[in-house]
């Protein structure tokens, strides 16, 4: 009943009506094969997984995730490989890491080893890591902090923060109950505080805090055949992404678990964060434009630049009215900058940016 009452008060406080984007990080563990050989997943793969779970997430017609059960909904989540890196450059969120020179410079096998061997600050970035695993081993991932009921305790260590799934499932050939990425949809709930639907332990007595899947005493695999009973006699919601079932039988989030999930991105750390991190380019800004900003400036001027400006190089000129050059240098654009005003008594000064992909003429007030 508590549990109840708590998810009754989030629901009241989560917001229905915003379309969360969240950046997402791909990092491609792989032997040393040639792109989109093995392990070494290609573009085109990691794009349709992509898509694919934001079909679930967003209940969309016409796909696999689209579905008519009255409980079914769209949770307005969104994933979108990162547009922007940590230093502010433009990237593909595809990174590939030779496994062999993995071991080699850090002497450690598995998660351990991947963790190390590189992610994005998780405030920012949603990391994903493919790699291989052992068969049987479909995925994992880290739970956030928050205080909704059943969260096991998450990982302290910030490195550790996101998911893994296993590659093996999605090389180029391979067939069986698991290729449509089903586990990445199932294993981003549990990183959005999505708990099984049986719970943490597999009988009767245990919840996953949604009122609306019903109880059931542990998973299920096929959805060929009938339909097995739930705990209270009626049909099992085998087609939720929070059970075990095989890939083709999945379609389905209800409005709790939507509540859920975006309680912990409105209210958990490291995970609201993500809703407005830089590694998306979410404002109006066209991908060969800037935007300067505030106006009139005192002694910062912050600038936003497109897409197609970043990481080459620029020259910035600050003229006052007379014409005369008043600070002059070259830089390489980032996507989000801030550039220092020289202490000038003009009121009103010209700024010229340009380069390979702007040229741009703005006029900067001064002052208050």
């Amino acid at each position: 009943m508590q549990a109840k009452k708590q998810l009754q008060k989030h629901q009241r406080n989560t917001s229905n009506n915003s379309i969360y984007r969240i950046p997402v990080v791909v990092h491609i563990i792989h032997d040393g094969e040639d792109e989109g050989k093995g392990l070494n997943l290609s573009d085109e793969t990691i794009k349709t997984l992509i898509k694919n779970v934001n079909d679930d997430f967003r209940r969309k017609s016409g796909t696999r995730g689209h579905n008519t059960h009255p409980s079914g909904v769209d949770t307005q989540i969104e994933f979108h490989l990162a547009q922007i890196s940590p230093e502010g450059l433009p990237t593909t969120g595809i990174r590939r890491i030779d496994y062999n020179k993995l071991l080699d410079s850090l002497g450690r096998e598995g998660i351990e080893g991947y963790r190390t061997a590189g992610y994005w600050n998780p405030e920012q970035y949603f990391n994903i890591w493919f790699s291989r695993f052992s068969r049987g081993f479909l995925g994992r991932a880290e739970f956030p902090e928050t205080d909704l009921p059943g969260i096991p305790q998450p990982t302290e260590k910030i490195e550790e923060d996101g998911i893994f799934i296993n590659s093996t499932y999605f090389m180029e050939g391979e067939e069986g109950p698991y290729g449509l990425g089903r586990t990445l949809t199932h294993e981003i709930g549990h990183f959005l505080g999505l708990l099984h639907v049986w719970g943490i332990k597999s009988n009767c007595e245990n919840d996953d805090y949604c009122d609306d899947t019903p109880l059931v005493s542990g998973p299920h695999g096929s959805c060929s055949g009938s339909t097995p009973l739930a705990c209270n006699g009626e049909p099992a919601m085998i087609e939720n992404y929070m059970d075990y079932s095989d890939d083709a039988c999945m379609n389905i989030f209800t409005k709790d678990q939507m509540v859920r999930m975006r309680t912990v991105l409105e209210h958990s750390p490291r995970r609201k964060t993500l809703t407005t991190s830089p590694g998306l380019i979410r404002s109006d800004i066209g991908a060969n434009t800037v935007k300067t900003y505030p106006n009139p400036a005192l002694e910062t001027l912050n600038v936003e630049f497109g897409l197609n400006v970043l990481g080459l190089s620029h020259e910035w000129i600050l003229y006052n009215l007379q014409g005369q050059i008043i600070q002059r240098f070259t830089f390489v654009a980032k996507h989000q900058m801030v550039f220092n005003l020289p202490l000038v008594a003009s009121k009103v000064l010209i700024l010229k940016i340009q380069g390979p992909a702007l040229n741009t003429t703005q006029k900067i007030m001064i002052g208050n």
